[in-house]
């Protein structure tokens, strides 16, 4: 067996909660960066709106060109991966969407390449020690991650990241 594991002893978590008009996946990899965030995983669920979706076509080997859905989804699970390309955090969401049609319940899955919040809400968790390189492997044309990124920002302590206000 050839895998790779990668082991984080450190960990924290971020829980976020993107405006409505927020567009995907800028958004997020701009809270990513802010947060010196070098891998990680994300998971969302929500309701987003002008979403741009791929999927893995088998016939081209990668994934396809990407297809508008019209109107809001319902984001019924929402994951990704979370490193590093040239330095900058990158991510790739892979979604499970629904809504209903006049044919009933309507199922999409694919890549999110872009979309519009009406309401998201995700847990980040962050693996502080770690930061990994995302590529697109060559086999099945998608983005993962890969190799311990040579080009990391240290990671600030935990001291030196602000916490949030305390509940009233």
């Amino acid at each position: 067996m050839t895998v790779r594991v990668h082991r984080s002893e450190r960990s924290r978590h971020l829980f976020l909660r993107a405006a409505a008009g927020d567009v995907l996946p800028a958004a997020l990899v701009a809270i990513l960066r802010d947060e010196r965030v070098s891998a990680g995983w994300l998971r969302a669920s929500g309701v987003l709106t002008d979403v741009e979706l791929s999927a893995f076509d088998g016939t081209l080997g990668r994934l396809g060109e990407p297809r508008r859905i019209a109107g809001a989804v319902q984001v019924l699970s929402l994951e990704s991966s979370i490193g590093l390309v040239d330095g900058e955090p990158a991510l790739s969401l892979r979604a499970v969407l629904g809504r209903e049609s006049d044919r009933g319940l309507e199922t999409l899955a694919g890549e999110i390449v872009s979309a519009r919040a009406i309401a998201l809400e995700a847990i980040v968790t962050v693996f502080e020690d770690l930061a990994l390189d995302r590529t697109i492997d060559a086999a099945v044309g998608v983005s993962l991650l890969d190799a311990p990124a040579s080009h990391a920002s240290p990671i600030p302590p935990a001291a030196a990241r602000v916490p949030f206000p305390a509940a009233r």
